[in-house]
């Protein structure tokens, strides 16, 4: 059994836990937020996107002494439990902090530690966590240093037992696996991506002055959006053969959860769109069943919803295109960029935990 605290419970945070209560190997002990401990119990029950399996959760107050094991400085009213009651009849809960300064979180008792606040994106800013007693890290997001970087599917072979990783971006996990695969099939000269995206809370829901991105200081539900992506430049730390041969745009558009990618890659192989798509569907049977999938369907963003894979090939468009030497490869894919994301991370601390 792999044991976690989370600290952040935004939109990933929350979706984490609630895939995290539905898991036999992974037990969340405790969460950090700066929200109320009733207002997260209702988003909890509640959300607008994702299907929730709880009959209810409930917020109890209570700051019992033996919880100091979480929080070095507990002060009435800042600690409780979140009691989730499942429709399938079990019940779980884990011990809530609110707005515990950071030196003073003892996630001691727990193996890792995801950090999903947003704040904290660097090796020396979550190292406060290891310092406090916690054996991993894990930072959700890209790290702004050089803090190595493991996506499942494509380079977690190289994990040496290190405390602190990132587990990249959305993005970057539907890309490590699919980029991974075809530049050892056929050789990757270069490539470009669109990452066609859900909004997310870094936009304005109404036109108003945003921090940095002009953009984005539109009304996120009623334009499309171009904005920057790291994932694909950022592909390198995954993938280092890759370094200066990937970059990409986002562009985000008017729905709440589900993305896709959009690629284009020059291959050094002349290779037939068939062959591809027979190669993607070898290794979703295989060696990455339950991070790549594949779409017969032809279905659209609404429908994946929930899909816990970190990419859905969608198969008939998939083309390829001859070129002086090799192919031009044409193909796009789905994931969810909450559900299917926050499976990675629990995935990959599971992994961390069992690889010494």
């Amino acid at each position: 059994m792999t044991t976690l605290a989370v600290n952040g419970l935004g939109r990933l945070g929350r979706n984490i836990i609630c895939a995290a209560l539905k898991r036999d190997d992974i037990e969340i002990k405790a969460a950090h937020d700066i929200a109320d401990g009733a207002m997260l119990a209702y988003l909890f029950e509640n959300d607008s996107v994702q299907a929730r399996d709880f009959v209810k959760v409930t917020y109890v107050e209570d700051a019992r002494d033996d919880w100091t094991q979480f929080c070095k400085s507990v002060d009435s009213g800042a600690c409780g439990v979140l009691e989730f009651e499942l429709k399938n009849g079990k019940k779980k809960s884990l011990v809530f902090v609110k707005s515990c300064a950071r030196e003073s979180l003892n996630f001691g008792s727990v193996d890792v530690v995801v950090e999903s606040s947003g704040k904290y994106l660097d090796s020396q800013s979550v190292a406060m966590h290891l310092k406090n007693g916690a054996k991993k890290v894990i930072i959700s997001a890209p790290a702004s240093d050089d803090t190595p970087t493991f996506v499942l599917g494509a380079n977690e072979n190289f994990y040496n037992g290190e405390s602190i990783i990132s587990n990249a971006s959305c993005t970057s996990n539907a890309l490590g696996a699919i980029c991974k695969m075809l530049d050892s099939a056929y050789g990757m000269e270069s490539g470009i991506l669109t990452t066609i995206h859900s909004y997310t809370n870094d936009q304005n829901l109404l036109d108003n002055a945003h921090r940095s991105d002009k953009r984005r200081a539109r009304a996120a539900a009623l334009n499309i959006i171009p904005t920057s992506t790291g994932a694909a430049k950022a592909l390198y730390k995954v993938l280092p053969n890759l370094k200066g041969k990937f970059h990409g745009h986002s562009v985000r558009v008017p729905v709440a959860d589900v993305s896709m990618i959009d690629i284009n890659l020059k291959l050094k192989k002349s290779v037939s769109a068939e062959a591809v798509n027979a190669l993607f569907a070898e290794s979703a049977r295989g060696a990455l069943r339950g991070i790549v999938a594949i779409d017969k369907e032809c279905r659209v963003s609404s429908d994946f919803i929930g899909n816990t894979h970190s990419a859905i090939i969608a198969e008939d468009l998939t083309f390829c295109l001859p070129c002086e030497s090799g192919s031009m490869l044409k193909l796009m894919a789905w994931y969810d960029n909450e559900c299917g994301y926050a499976h990675r991370i629990l995935d990959m601390a599971v992994f961390i935990t069992r690889t010494r």
